[in-house]
């Protein structure tokens, strides 16, 4: 599929639960819904262009995908990511 031809009701990703609180299932993630939420999140939480955040969560998952490297794409903020073989005790 194209670029061009992607709208916000097109599906981004498949996010799959763990069932928690019923059977495991994928969720389905829409492209304009990311970004109408990681947009308002971002500026909830009061993060704004030219910022540097500090991503301690991988990128395989949700919240280092969506909270970490989309909103800083979306904000213009430059993610900082921790490696795991920096972390030390």
């Amino acid at each position: 599929m194209r670029r061009g031809s992607l709208t916000g009701d097109d599906v981004s990703d498949i996010v799959f639960t763990s069932g928690t609180t019923g059977t495991p299932k994928g969720a389905m993630l829409t492209y304009g819904a990311s970004t109408r939420l990681y947009v308002a999140w971002s500026d909830v939480v009061g993060l704004r262009h030219g910022d540097r955040y500090l991503l301690v969560y991988p990128f395989f998952h949700a919240a280092g995908l969506k909270s970490g490297l989309l909103a800083c794409i979306l904000t213009g903020r430059r993610c900082c990511r921790i490696r795991s073989s920096t972390c030390r005790r």
